[in-house]
């Protein structure tokens, strides 16, 4: 323990002995310092610092209650004893409310020590008490920076004025004169000076562009690590020269990174202190955190307008380019719209004539720029890097250098002076609705920068836009006699491509005219990048349908392991379900082996089932895909091979995926529709749900490249629906078959109405609909159909009614299959215990089956079943049983 400073009023040296002999002799080492009077006692206060105050109560002209308040006016933190041979109960009770800690008789100076001890305990208490609150204040007030800090970045997508609006707030907080930020320039490779404070329009001038590595900010930017300097008018460090010609007595700079990617730097001095402190450098580093994520933010906001601003346009050149049938007029148009949205010096056109290039349709746009090369009528023939975009049937963005590497490029040979020179070059191919070539849209010389992913991206939709208005064109008298299924379909794809429009150019509107909330303008944005995405998704299963019709989907073939590849698809869509309240539940067996295929198309089909499953299921509905596999049956696959090697046999097996909702359901007259190109349950003008109609057809072709099978299963509208994809497995090595498996196999015989004739069959089924069903349907093939509507009632009529075969179903209130079973097989043979029985249920998943098995029953069938499997599998277990 520390030397303690005790401050002793006392006029009596004998007890002022006494007083000191108790506290040593207690183990506390202090310092006593004596007073008598007033002034003294006012004084020693005034002048020096105590850790604990004892007090007589009575003195010569002066008395301990005056001492008390004076002390708590003086110093009111520190502990004050009065030490007293005449106070007395009632007075030393008076003493305490007047604010005394304790008090203590001379004649039992025994307590003194314990009453110190306790007195700077609860001070000691007190003080750090007070500290931790003004700690949680200091806290408190930071948070409440960062949170209002957070939120006004949130809130300006003006990167100059966020982070002058910044360096206010964090100068009353942290004292800060001097900041710098500066931000990246991409093309360059350069630091740029966004804005800065405390230094002259000169010095700003002087350090308007950086080298990554130069300076500090330089060097933080190239290594993306923080950077502190203290004592800075000491130091003789060169990085910190220009922070040291500034005045600036301590320094930080810090990288603003966000999600990984370099926005710029953010550094702040002070004149007054010469560090700052752990906990402040800390709070910069937050800031500027947010800082990061707000530069980004306003720079996606700019992106997002003039991404927007191109797809209104996109609109509006839609509604042009097909407003008209003349060709020329129609390529004008193509070409200076295609230059205007993307912001080009050049644009070209060019269109074949049943792909004869030398009767090629040229059509130019150029900018002032390029004014006196408007006359030029050299044309592109066709050959060379042209042919190369053309054939290959995608985009092609290149830097002026990259364009004058390529292989193929020839530049304009002896016309090169009939030209215009060239920067940089984006070329996308017109595609046919036949699939054919029918010419390319070329851009060069971009007003700002490179061509950009964008960029491509908007020219792809304005030449499938432009194929198709052309095709219209060339085509109009075909388009003339279409029949009303293309009708439909084009009266939905209008529909489906305008409708996302209406969102993003109304919320693009609003955003430009008007000021919205925090909240509005988060929706208004993630409203026009749903319909926007929606579009692209349109677009692409065009592009698939197109691709599908001509023959030209390729596959890249490897074993895939379908459960990582179905978690993919599930993750993709898990945002839409959440959306809707959906339940997204996913059942995949981890067993189940390798297919041969396309991983991505695979991933595809299943996105398109859960999609439409999602798209079609009320909000707080639920959507589940399983993964198991099935043996080889008639209704999968012809394929079989038999080995007679020790009673072995090999048989294919399948990967089985089933996509099953609680939606709308399918209509039973439109089932065997459902996968037809471009048709829809429902076609009106007045239907509910969007779409072109494509994405099953898309399903269908593309399992059908895997040697694979799709159907879909439906009890009706209301009623939800199930999408079944059956895959072969790659072949594995031969295994012995259990009697499940050899039910399976030799339950494809022929069915006769009295195949179950003399069969005396139990059904167990909480369900009326389906009980019902099950003992009408097994009468229609002649056997003795017996119905029970649960477990209880089952156990109870097995030695009654001794059946050949046991139905049940598992999931039953109160009591479940597996218990019934369990309790079956414990009765005596002559009781029943020895019944053959078939799980049937609605929970198919390959560890349901493989629990059914091991519960005891013979077979595992999912429902909904066909009856004649049923009728199959009930005979060939009848017959196992009496060939006993």
């Amino acid at each position: 323990m520390k030397v303690l400073r005790i401050l002793l009023l006392e006029d009596s040296l004998l007890d002022t002995e006494l007083i000191y002999a108790n506290l040593s002799n207690g183990g506390i080492d202090c310092e006593l310092v004596q007073v008598e009077t007033r002034t003294d006692f006012v004084t020693a206060l005034e002048t020096d610092s105590f850790d604990l105050i004892l007090s007589d109560y009575s003195l010569p002209s002066f008395d301990g209650i005056s001492a008390l308040k004076i002390a708590r006016s003086l110093c009111c933190d520190v502990p004050f004893i009065f030490v007293s041979a005449t106070i007395g109960e009632e007075l030393a009770i008076d003493t305490l409310k007047n604010g005394a800690t304790d008090y203590v008789v001379k004649q039992r100076l025994e307590r003194l020590v314990p009453s110190v001890m306790r007195a700077l305990r609860e001070s000691q208490e007190r003080s750090d008490r007070k500290a931790a609150e003004q700690d949680l204040h200091k806290s408190h007030e930071r948070l409440k920076l960062l949170s209002e800090t957070a939120s006004k970045l949130l809130l300006n997508d003006r990167p100059q004025e966020l982070i002058e609006n910044l360096f206010q707030e964090l100068s009353s907080h942290l004292g800060l004169e001097v900041y710098f930020n500066y931000l990246v320039d991409r093309e360059k490779q350069l630091l740029h000076l966004n804005c800065c404070g405390g230094v002259s329009e000169q010095v700003s001038q002087e350090r308007e562009w950086l080298d990554l590595g130069e300076t500090v900010c330089g060097r933080v930017a190239l290594e993306r690590h923080h950077f502190v300097a203290e004592n800075v008018q000491q130091s003789t460090d060169p990085k910190i020269e220009m922070a040291r010609s500034l005045g600036m007595t301590a320094y930080t700079c810090h990288p603003l990174l966000a999600h990984g990617q370099l926005m710029g730097t953010l550094s702040f001095g002070t004149r007054n202190r010469i560090r700052f402190e752990t906990d402040e450098i800390e709070l910069m580093k937050v800031v500027c955190d947010q800082v990061a994520i707000a530069l980004e933010r306003a720079q996606m906001l700019t992106r997002q307008r003039q991404y927007t601003s191109r797809l209104q346009r996109l609109a509006e050149a839609s509604v042009s380019i097909n407003s008209t049938l003349s060709l020329d007029e129609m390529l004008s148009l193509i070409t200076a719209q295609s230059r205007e949205i993307i912001g080009t010096h050049q644009s070209v056109t060019s269109i074949t004539v049943g792909e004869n290039w030398e009767q090629a349709i040229n059509s130019v746009s150029l900018s002032d720029k390029y004014a006196q090369w408007r006359d030029y009528s050299e044309t592109t023939d066709g050959s060379g890097i042209y042919a190369l975009v053309c054939s290959m049937k995608r985009p092609m963005r290149m830097t002026q250098a990259e364009l004058e590497a390529h292989p193929a490029w020839r530049g304009f040979g002896k016309a090169a002076d009939k030209h215009p020179p060239m920067r940089g070059w984006l070329a996308v191919p017109l595609i046919g609705r036949n699939g054919k070539n029918i010419g390319l849209i070329q851009l060069s010389d971009k007003y700002e920068g490179e061509f950009t992913e964008e960029d491509e991206a908007i020219l792809v939709q304005m030449a499938q836009m432009a194929s198709a208005a052309i095709d219209n064109a060339q085509l109009y008298q075909e388009s003339q006699q279409a029949n009303r299924m293309k009708d439909e379909f084009l009266a939905i794809l209008s529909h489906e491509l305008r409708s996302p429009l209406n969102p993003i150019l109304g919320w693009t509107q609003l955003l430009r005219t008007r000021k919205f909330d925090q909240a509005t303008t988060t929706r208004a944005i993630e409203t026009i990048e749903r319909n926007a995405k929606l579009q692209t998704q349109l677009i692409d299963d065009l592009l698939d349908v197109s691709r599908i019709i001509r023959g030209k989907v390729g596959l890249n073939i490897s074993p895939i392991n379908l459960v990582s590849t179905l978690e993919a698809a599930i993750d993709t869509v898990r945002l839409a379900a959440d959306a809707k309240s959906i339940q997204l539940q996913s059942f995949l067996d981890p067993s189940v082996g390798l297919v041969s295929g396309d991983s991505s198309r695979i991933q595809q089909v299943v996105w398109n089932l859960l999609s439409n499953a999602i798209k079609f299921t009320p909000e707080g509905g639920r959507v589940e895909i399983r993964l198991s596999m099935v043996s080889g049956q008639k209704s999968f696959a012809n394929e079989r091979e038999l080995m007679t090697n020790e009673g072995l046999r090999t048989y294919r097996n399948y990967a089985q995926i089933q996509v099953l909702d609680t939606g709308k359901g399918i209509r039973a007259d439109f089932l065997p529709h459902v996968f037809d190109y471009f048709r829809q349950a429902d076609g009106s003008t007045t239907r509910k749900h969007g779409g072109l109609g494509l994405g099953l057809a898309i399903v269908h072709h593309l399992v059908e490249l895997h040697g694979g099978t799709v159907y879909a299963e439906s009890p009706g509208e209301g009623q939800g629906a199930t999408f079944t994809v059956i895959l072969p497995l790659i072949k594995s090595e031969a295994k012995k078959l259990t009697m499940e498996e050899d039910v399976l196999l030799g339950s494809e015989s022929s069915v006769g109405s009295a195949l179950l004739d003399g069969v005396r069959v139990l059904v167990v089924d909480d369900d009326t609909d389906t009980r019902e069903f099950l003992t009408f349907m097994l009468e229609q093939y002649g056997a003795e159909a017996i119905a029970a509507a649960s477990a209880q009632e089952a156990f109870e009529r097995i030695p009654q009614v001794r059946p050949d075969v046991l139905v049940s179903d598992i999931g039953m209130p109160d009591e479940d299959g597996y218990s019934l079973l369990g309790k079956v097989r414990k009765l005596d043979a002559t009781q029943g215990g020895e019944t053959p029985a078939i799980a049937l249920t609605a929970y198919a998943r390959e560890e349901d089956r493989t629990q059914a098995l091991s519960a005891g029953f013979q077979m595992h069938l999912a429902k909904p079943v066909e009856p004649d499997e049923l009728a199959n599998v009930v005979a060939k277990l009848a017959a196992s049983t009496s060939n006993r």
